[in-house]
């Protein structure tokens, strides 16, 4: 008897689902995905100018000297106001505001560098607060760009699997199967787990027949059915691992077990 039990094919169990998990996994996905992309896009529209204006400047900026005409300190930022010449001799007049806490007293009518972009002068900023944007804030460029990648990497996957269980209901074909196995499992939790096997044929697109054997977690099925009982499975026909037995026989079968007077 030991023997027998143990030479029954035990395939590894696949876990039931009816499309509900995969549907929330993939509207999950694409709100993270979308998520991502509004993040970088609002990243782009509040970090681009300034990162935009700061390369201007770089690149094409022209240095030359200037007059300081006031300066408007204020609680968090102060304002400075200056007169600058570009080399076609036309008088331009610019702002560059700083940190109050890095302001410093300039007489109006000193004289300071300014540093311009040479196609376009009305981009102009002191020289010697001349600096990069603040870097921190690249760290949610960095962030949403990881976010929207990681998105993309499992939104495929995730239509994929999606889409292969709604399949199998709406197109799936149908054919008997039969219980070659019944037995139990636990998990790292300690739970236990009613597992079915079974062996069924499935006619592939092309008409090939093939012998599929296959098992899955089902404690319904586990309590009614026995060796060698046949039930209906639906499976793929381009796909026949995937499957799973269908639910409603099981049901009816149970429901007669149960109300089965005992001897």
């Amino acid at each position: 008897m030991t023997s027998t039990f143990q030479s029954l094919p035990r395939p590894k169990p696949r876990s039931l689902s009816d499309g509900s998990f995969e549907s929330m996994l993939l509207v999950f996905c694409v709100v993270w995905t979308v998520g991502s992309l509004v993040m970088l896009m609002l990243c782009a529209f509040t970090l681009g100018p300034d990162w935009y204006r700061y390369w201007q400047l770089q690149h094409s900026g022209v240095v030359t000297s200037g007059q300081m005409i006031r300066q408007d300190p204020g609680k968090l930022w102060a304002s400075h106001i200056f007169q600058f010449t570009t080399d076609d001799l036309a008088v331009h007049t610019g702002q560059h505001a700083i940190p109050s806490a890095q302001f410093q007293p300039i007489a109006p009518g000193e004289t300071v560098l300014v540093r311009y972009v040479a196609h376009n002068p009305e981009i102009a900023v002191l020289e010697s607060y001349f600096t990069t944007p603040f870097m921190p804030r690249l760290w949610f460029v960095g962030l949403g760009g990881v976010m929207l990648g990681l998105g993309l990497a499992l939104l495929p996957a995730r239509w994929r699997a999606w889409r292969s269980v709604r399949r199998l209901y709406t197109q799936g074909y149908i054919a008997p199967a039969t219980v070659v196995n019944l037995w139990r499992s636990t998990n790292v939790r300690h739970q236990v787990l009613y597992c079915i096997a079974y062996e069924f044929e499935a006619t592939r697109p092309n008409g090939q027949i093939q012998t599929i054997l296959s098992a899955e977690y089902n404690e319904l099925a586990f309590e009614t059915l026995r060796l060698r009982q046949q039930t209906p499975v639906r499976y793929l026909p381009e796909n026949p691992e995937i499957c799973r037995l269908e639910v409603e026989p099981i049901i009816e079968a149970r429901i007669k077990k149960i109300n089965v007077p005992s001897p």
